[in-house]
């Protein structure tokens, strides 16, 4: 039989509210009954809150998360990490040890942390930040062929004659976003 996570709470706005702090408290999120939550959804927008990482946990994207986004988020941080405190501290700054190394999926992440240290020049760095991410991604994106599908004529530059032809199907048809933030052919 599973122990049951013991809750902190505190009192805000008249009510009593549950206080998420640890790591055993993100890894606990799923036994938490929700009519003990506050909010079952809230916005991907206009909290104080990165959006980048909402959007991610938004998998529906229909601008809100809900509780079983949110729980299936935290199990998947807690199942790629060997202790989830790390989740807790409030840091941008990932160490490559503490990513679990016992799976398929943490080897995999472990391997794009160390792809991404090298193309940045920090082949051999213990840790990964935020910044080092966000800068491989907006590399990745502003490559013509990037895999979102989408062309965009401008990052064309080494094919003219196809930057034309994009540029008047888009005329023509309209546009699609990329993932660059840019309209291209879709």
């Amino acid at each position: 039989m599973q122990e049951q996570h013991e809750w902190q709470f505190y009192r805000a706005g008249g009510a009593d509210q549950v206080s998420i702090r640890t790591g055993a408290d993100i890894a606990n999120i799923g036994q938490l009954d929700q009519k003990l939550w506050v909010a079952l959804a809230c916005p991907t927008r206009g909290i104080e809150f990165d959006s980048a990482t909402l959007d991610l946990i938004d998998k529906d994207s229909d601008g809100r998360i809900r509780a079983p986004e949110l729980v299936e988020a935290c199990e998947w941080a807690v199942s790629m990490v060997k202790d989830p405190e790390v989740l807790a501290q409030g840091s941008d700054v990932l160490v490559l040890d503490n990513i679990r190394s016992d799976s398929e999926a943490g080897l995999v992440l472990i391997d794009e942390a160390r792809r991404i240290l090298k193309m940045l020049g920090k082949e051999g760095a213990h840790s990964v930040t935020l910044a080092d991410v966000q800068e491989r991604l907006a590399t990745l994106n502003a490559l013509p062929f990037n895999g979102d599908g989408i062309l965009n004529p401008v990052t064309l530059t080494e094919h003219p004659d196809l930057a034309a032809l994009v540029a008047r199907i888009i005329d023509a048809y309209g546009s699609a976003m990329g993932c660059d933030g840019q309209p291209g052919l879709g």
